[in-house]
């Protein structure tokens, strides 16, 4: 990627955020293990796999030292193609992220042409810092009110990055991310409030107190 491009630094990003976030590879493994049932090659395929990942516990669980990922690159190769199919890893932009930080722990090349290390994108997003922070916010907010009350929030704004004369639609899915929160979650009492977001049109979101249900 030429040096002439425009930069877009994310590092402070990762700040502000009243939210853990942590990585796991459990929903893939969960995902093999129900391939794992079916009497076929690719049943087969998963077994072996499975039995791959018995011997390294490390990637079970919460992964705070992502270097075990480069370290068992070939295991997570193999879990990674339910997601990032051999086919598309020279052709598509695609990266798996940290929930929330924008930390890629996995992609495909063109992926990494488009964000480097230490959380740089290279090139312009169309929301400025404080907009990026709003909008990170209130998706998780949309996040927890579907896992945790079944209410369908989307959030209907585009998230563009601009690069040369090229522009892409960053399209996150977060149907891998698990929503855990600390003890029972209160009941829905649906207080209303106003989220203001440079960048983004303000509105009225209805949302229950997911400060108090998660301890934020």
């Amino acid at each position: 990627m030429s040096m002439s491009n425009p930069t877009t630094s994310l590092g402070e990003l990762q700040r502000d955020f009243p939210f853990e976030s942590r990585l796991s590879l459990d929903l893939l493994i969960k995902f093999w293990e129900g391939q794992a049932k079916e009497s076929s090659v690719r049943g087969e395929y998963a077994r072996n796999l499975l039995a791959r990942v018995q011997a390294v516990p490390a990637l079970t669980g919460f992964i705070d030292d992502i270097t075990l990922l480069d370290e068992h690159g070939q295991l997570v190769d193999a879990l990674m193609s339910a997601v990032f199919a051999p086919a598309f890893l020279q052709k598509a932009y695609m990266g798996a992220l940290i929930p929330f930080t924008l930390r890629s722990v996995y992609s495909t090349r063109d992926f990494e042409n488009i964000m480097g290390p230490d959380g740089v994108l290279y090139g312009t997003l169309n929301l400025d810092m404080q907009g990026l922070k709003d909008f990170r916010l209130v998706n998780a907010y949309a996040l927890a009110l579907e896992r945790l009350y079944g209410i369908e929030f989307p959030v209907d704004y585009p998230l563009i990055l601009e690069l040369g004369s090229n522009a892409h639609e960053i399209i996150p899915n977060t149907q891998p991310v698990l929503v855990s929160p600390p003890g029972h979650p209160d009941p829905l009492r649906a207080p209303r409030f106003r989220v203001n977001a440079p960048g983004l049109p303000p509105k009225p979101w209805l949302l229950p107190a997911l400060q108090q249900v998660f301890g934020a």
